[in-house]
Parts: C-alpha cells; sequence; structure tokens
C-alpha cells in the first residue's frame, strides 16, 4: 500500500491505475484519498524486513526461497509457480541447452583439430611441403584461438552474473549490520 500512496498522488494518476485494474473500477477519487490516507504515516518498521534491502523483484524472490527455504513455506516455489505446463518449461529451456551443446560441440571440435595437428612440424624451418605446413599452422592457431574465445564466453557469460550476486548479497549484509548498529544504538 505505501507503493500505491507513491504512485497515486493526483486524479489522473488514479485514472490510469482504474485503467490498468490496480484500483477498483467502483471507486471514487475521494474513497480513494480518504481510504489511502491512512498508509501515508506507515514507517520502515512496519513492513516486511524484505523491503529494507532495496526492491526484489519476484523472480529474485523465487531464487531466495529456493536457496534458503524458510520454515514457513509449504512447497518448493513458495510465491510462484513459474511453469504451468510442459511446453512452457520447454520453451524456456531450449535455447540455454541448444547453446551449451552448440558451444561445447564448438569447442571439442577446435580441440580435435589442434591435436590432429602434427605439432613438431608445425614451427620447424625445414619442411618439404611449406604450404601444407602453413596450412596446419593456420588451423592449428584457429583452433587455439576457438577454444579461447570459447572459455572467455563463458567465464564472462558465468563470471558478470556470479560477481552482481555477490555485491548485492554482500550490499544486502552491509546494510543489515549497519541497520542493526542504528538500532542498537538508540534502544
Amino acid at each position: 500500500m505505501r507503493s500505491y500512496v507513491s504512485l497515486v498522488k493526483c486524479p489522473l494518476d488514479f485514472a490510469i491505475a482504474k485503467e490498468t485494474y490496480l484500483i477498483p473500477t467502483d471507486i471514487d477519487w475521494i474513497q480513494w484519498s480518504i481510504f489511502i490516507n491512512h498508509f501515508h504515516v506507515v514507517g520502515d518498521d512496519s513492513v516486511a524486513k524484505r523491503y529494507h534491502y532495496r526492491q526484489l523483484r519476484l523472480s529474485r524472490l523465487n531464487w531466495v526461497v529456493q536457496i534458503f527455504r524458510p520454515k514457513h513455506s509449504r512447497n518448493r516455489w513458495f510465491y510462484e509457480n513459474p511453469y504451468w505446463s510442459t511446453r512452457e518449461f520447454m520453451e524456456r529451456a531450449t535455447f540455454p541447452l541448444v547453446f551449451l551443446f552448440a558451444s561445447v560441440s564448438i569447442a571439442l571440435s577446435s580441440m580435435q583439430v589442434a591435436l590432429a595437428v602434427p605439432v613438431d612440424r608445425l614451427w620447424s624451418h625445414i619442411s618439404d611441403d611449406h604450404e601444407l605446413q602453413e596450412m596446419n599452422r593456420a588451423f592449428w592457431l584457429f583452433s587455439i584461438a576457438v577454444v579461447l574465445l570459447w572459455l572467455l564466453t563463458w567465464v564472462l557469460l558465468l563470471g558478470i552474473p556470479l560477481v552482481a550476486l555477490c555485491s548485492q548479497v554482500f550490499w544486502g549484509f552491509r546494510n543489515r549490520k549497519e541497520k542493526q548498529a542504528i538500532n542498537t544504538s538508540t534502544v
């Protein structure tokens, strides 16, 4: 309700909220103003603690619930059932699985090419067939570059979200300690 206090401040906001079905259509502006006026004075101490640590989207909240499993949760998902049918699950899972398969397949093919090229004759100056040696060197270097690019891609795909998640967790713990210190000093 505190969010509604901030979002619906004038009759135009009220009309938009009614059009988007955020507010029942049988309430007028005067009734709404009287009702919402009581929520202006609600402080941070009166709301759930999860609002003290920034905004949590429902998807993030679902992951947090799955990881920490609160005692009062009755099922695994608790806040949202993410898939109502197998079709939705398959639509979401297909692209990451195809990407994983394709990237691993490309990396393994590149490793196979790199291993198939005779390394002992790649850099030697004594060779019977100079063109074949240059072609072997080009294929070997390209295969190594593909494997390194594959590794870099996976480090970025896994590293950036991991760093963002760790920074959010550390921010939450640091903020919680600061709020606890403030609360103990005021008591």
